[in-house]
């Protein structure tokens, strides 16, 4: 009986495909779908949300054989497939095996819509589901990761796999109904890359949360009456955490009484989860870093 409940539950809701979400990762991208499904749940419009098949099974690290496929957060429905796995299959019949997995879902909860975010090897999959089962189709363009790669290996960016991932990508845009991006530039990207400016809506990241009005009760013996530079986000390279460290030693350099406060990683879903520890191996090298700077005592990781 209550499986007939939780799949009623389910019905007519915006399927909404994500790559991974709060169940399982702690980033940027798994807030931001979460702050999604919440807005528009809110907002009248039911969501469903299903993360990419095989996770979080194939995750480094993880290791809960309890983890449920069908879950609840925050009264929004969430839907887990342990397989395919990415790990064990050739990318084309991996994406195939997707297609089976969102034909099902499609068939048995049968939603009104289908949204996807980015990227596009996830997202192709979604788009042809929804085609076939006559739905609306939108896409969401979270970053263009054939870019943020390029950043890590230049010559990512003159080969034939990196001009398929764009045409991919932009082939996938196309199929939407409308394209949600975050930001002016990357909309002029997608304008660039043929995607109507009529087609496509800006979704900006932000925060609507009140922020903590009670200071830190204990703060790190670093941070006690210094300046504080903070950021938050991912520790790739190339979002420049080894050139503000070294602005911060020409500060401290010139008498400027400054400390660093760094918050995130450089796993790509963050936090693998409770009890599991992976070693993060930017973070070692920004100490490293910092300790050759002569910052040691001024970084809080």
């Amino acid at each position: 009986m209550r499986d007939v409940e939780k799949q009623q539950s389910l019905l007519g809701a915006l399927l909404y495909v994500v790559n991974h979400y709060p169940t399982f990762s702690s980033n940027g991208y798994a807030t931001r779908s979460q702050a999604i499904a919440n807005a528009l749940t809110a907002a009248g419009h039911p969501v469903t949300v299903a993360t990419r098949p095989g996770l979080p099974w194939d995750r480094d690290g993880f290791n809960n054989p309890g983890f449920a496929s069908h879950q609840q957060l925050h009264g929004i429905p969430v839907l887990h497939a342990r397989s395919p796995s990415q790990l064990q299959l050739k990318p084309e019949a991996y994406r195939q095996a997707c297609l089976g997995v969102y034909r099902e879902w499609i068939r048995r909860y049968q939603p009104t819509a289908v949204m996807a975010a980015s990227n596009w090897e996830m997202a192709l999959p979604a788009a042809l589901a929804a085609q076939e089962a006559q739905l609306p189709f939108f896409y969401e363009v979270r970053g263009f990761w054939e870019l943020s790669r390029a950043t890590q290996d230049p010559q990512w960016a003159s080969s034939d796999a990196f001009q398929q991932a764009v045409a991919q990508e932009t082939a996938v845009a196309r199929m939407a109904r409308r394209v949600f991006t975050l930001n002016g530039a990357m909309a002029a990207e997608l304008c660039r890359r043929g995607i109507p400016e009529e087609h496509i809506g800006l979704v900006s990241n932000g925060i609507n949360a009140p922020l903590p009005s009670t200071p830190l009760q204990t703060p790190p013996p670093q941070l006690n009456g210094r300046q504080v530079v903070g950021y938050v986000g991912s520790f790739n390279a190339y979002e420049g955490l080894a050139d503000l460290l070294q602005a911060a030693a020409e500060l401290v350099r010139r008498g400027v009484d400054l400390a660093l406060l760094l918050v995130g990683g450089s796993h790509a879903m963050g936090l693998v989860g409770p009890g599991v520890s992976v070693p993060c191996p930017a973070s070692a090298e920004l100490r490293a870093q910092a300790a050759s700077l002569g910052l040691a005592d001024r970084l809080v990781l």
